[in-house]
């Protein structure tokens, strides 16, 4: 394969070169590519495909691996300006994901807010139920009643801060 036989910006032959072009070598997978005829699908490669190549590359000397790369899907036909509009598409999609999950969770936090409202009218319909109830008890649970109603008085009294 001529790909690597000219000089890489300082590297003056393949055996010079990092051993991470081995394995993009592997990783492209250029077995099916005859010499004469290049039959790769540009759709058959996206930018997934690309993610995926990257972040088993090593992060140093990035403008070579990048470099590398580009030639290497260059070599097996695959158009590279349509990975980055895949990229672009892709990005357009999260994007709207985003702001389709961020509508989502605004609907939510309304819900919950008019839900705690809700529990908090019925929590004071049932405290005052139940304090009705206790004053319409018959005389024999009065006892019970005074102590309701002093229990009232005290969380009323705790809930306006007057004394």
């Amino acid at each position: 394969m001529g790909l690597f036989q000219k000089n890489i910006k300082g590297v003056e032959s393949k055996d010079n070169l990092p051993e991470y072009v081995d394995e993009l070598l592997d990783a492209a997978d250029l077995s099916n590519v005859e010499e004469t005829e290049i039959t790769g699908n540009p759709l058959d490669y996206g930018i997934d495909q690309a993610i995926e190549l990257l972040q088993k590359l090593p992060q140093e000397n990035a403008s070579l691996v990048v470099s590398v790369v580009r030639q290497t899907l260059q070599s097996a036909n695959i158009d590279v300006d349509l990975v980055v509009q895949d990229a672009q598409h892709k990005a357009e999609r999260m994007q709207e994901k985003i702001a389709q999950l961020n509508s989502e969770i605004a609907i939510l936090k309304t819900q919950i807010a008019q839900k705690e409202t809700e529990i908090v009218q019925t929590d004071t319909a049932l405290k005052e139920t139940l304090r009705v109830q206790a004053l319409l008890r018959p005389e024999s649970q009065s006892k019970n009643a005074a102590v309701v109603k002093l229990n009232t008085k005290a969380e009323n009294t705790r809930l306006t801060g007057s004394h």
